[in-house]
């Protein structure tokens, strides 16, 4: 029994992460998640949470506004129909393959 509960846990541990990149025009923003720097665009992102989950960044360039982002699971993943599907439900909706933001120039070039 011990040792169906490990194979079954398996593909809901490792096979339920959600990736998606992150571009920007122009590249190299750096993106926050609250204050903690992730890195600069275009930046994979993946994480585990659960369908319908948000999260939210900032992009930071010089001489261009920061411009907070909203990221949101809500793209149907099909193949995820074919993995144990009580187990895959709430990961059946995840992140768009890619995301594009379009920085806005800022009219303080200090900023």
């Amino acid at each position: 029994m011990k040792r169906l509960i490990i194979i079954l846990s398996v593909p809901v541990l490792f096979g339920c992460v959600s990736y998606t990149v992150i571009k920007t025009i122009p590249d190299g923003a750096k993106i926050k998640q609250g204050s903690v720097l992730k890195g600069i665009t275009p930046y994979e992102y993946g994480d585990r949470c659960l369908s319908y989950t948000s999260k939210t960044f900032t992009l930071q360039m010089a001489g261009y506004k920061d411009k907070e982002i909203t990221l949101t699971k809500d793209s149907f993943y099909f193949s995820r129909l074919f993995w144990i599907p009580v187990l895959s439900w709430p990961w059946m909706f995840g992140y768009q393959d890619l995301y594009y933001f379009e920085l806005e120039k800022s009219e303080n070039p200090n900023q």
